[in-house]
């Protein structure tokens, strides 16, 4: 589209000029930290490779990396200059102490009462207040580190590792994972975890009957919102055997209370439900998705020809409601098709 082209150049050169002008010494600095954020996208990194919704998408990702970088850099900038303003005044014996002070306190540098107390040779009791404000900051960040160190070892710490371990149908690295579990000092909270570990050692030794047991007790024993994501993968793996099973139904259950806990699940229940023909367990699904996401235009055409199948004229009309939610660039064409559907209904 030459339009969006136009608009695209132009959004790049009021880019660059505000780099140039307010931020010339880190232009490059952001560009290279937007550089990043783009190649971890699963996008094709060339242009020419993607098409129009896919080039649209990833240059605003790119305009929303670069104001990222811009307005992650400008605070350090502005600290390191203020930091560098302090070590020039250090070296000005003129300076007094109490200014020395006063700029530590007000910028967050404490602990360089040490350094002037030592260098100047002043009273211990000149840098009091200083002094006292380094430790409170020493003993946050060693109740922020103990934190830290407390969640590594909580038991969904390792859930993506187990799952690669699954993926690479590795059931030994599962086993030394359930052993760590069990050994856990929070039993209770670590038991679900570990009985969901079991149940994926279980499917890769081909007991699906085993696996379902043990994804039945991590249902009835983790805790709803500290275990939110547990539940969550636990459920998909209840609804892929369920479907490798022909229990079509049971896996459809499942993704539906999956989606109850991630609405990103609402339009792949919809789709599963259409699958099996129960056109208003699908549209109950996929009004879920669209009042979650109201701009999805896919899931809306979706949605409105699952109303066109059940005769429902009145769907139809709804599905022309979310019209305005929608891209400019798919709202002409979706308007269009829910037109066309609405007229092929009387």
């Amino acid at each position: 589209n030459p339009a969006r082209q136009k608009l695209h150049k132009r959004r790049m050169r009021a880019i660059d000029h505000v780099l140039r002008r307010d931020y010339p010494a880190a232009e490059m600095l952001v560009k290279q930290m937007a550089k990043r954020d783009i190649l971890t996208t699963d996008l094709p990194h060339d242009f020419l490779a993607l098409d129009a919704q896919q080039a649209e998408h990833l240059g605003l990702r790119f305009y929303a990396s670069l104001v990222k970088a811009t307005q992650t850099l400008h605070p350090l900038f502005e600290r390191v200059a203020d930091r560098l303003h302090t070590r020039l005044l250090e070296q000005k014996k003129s300076v007094s102490v109490d200014d020395l002070l006063a700029r530590y306190i007000q910028h967050n540098e404490p602990e360089r009462a040490l350094w002037l107390r030592v260098n100047w040779h002043l009273d211990p009791a000149a840098t009091t207040q200083a002094d006292q404000m380094f430790e409170q900051t020493l003993d946050q960040l060693i109740a922020y580190d103990i934190k830290r160190n407390q969640e590594k070892r909580e038991p969904k710490a390792g859930l993506r590792l187990a799952e690669m371990h699954f993926s690479q149908k590795n059931p030994l690295a599962l086993e030394t994972l359930i052993h760590a579990l069990g050994s856990h000092p929070d039993t209770a909270y670590a038991a679900p975890y570990q009985h969901y570990l079991q149940g994926l050692q279980a499917e890769l030794t081909q007991e699906p009957g085993q696996a379902m047991t043990y994804y039945e007790q991590v249902i009835t024993t983790a805790e709803p919102t500290r275990d939110a994501l547990l539940l969550e993968h636990c459920l998909l793996r209840v609804s892929a055997i369920s479907l490798a099973a022909g229990e079509a139904l049971q896996a459809n259950q499942a993704l539906d209370t999956a989606a109850q806990l991630n609405p990103n699940y609402w339009r792949l229940a919809g789709h599963l439900a259409e699958l099996r023909g129960d056109m208003p367990h699908a549209i109950e699904a996929l009004a879920q998705h669209v009042q979650l996401f109201p701009g999805d235009a896919p899931r809306i055409k979706q949605l409105a020809e699952l109303f066109k199948k059940l005769g429902s004229i009145e769907g139809i009309k709804q599905c022309l409601n979310l019209l305005p939610f929608c891209p400019a660039t798919q709202r002409d064409e979706l308007h269009n098709h829910l037109n066309q559907l609405l007229e092929s209904s009387y």
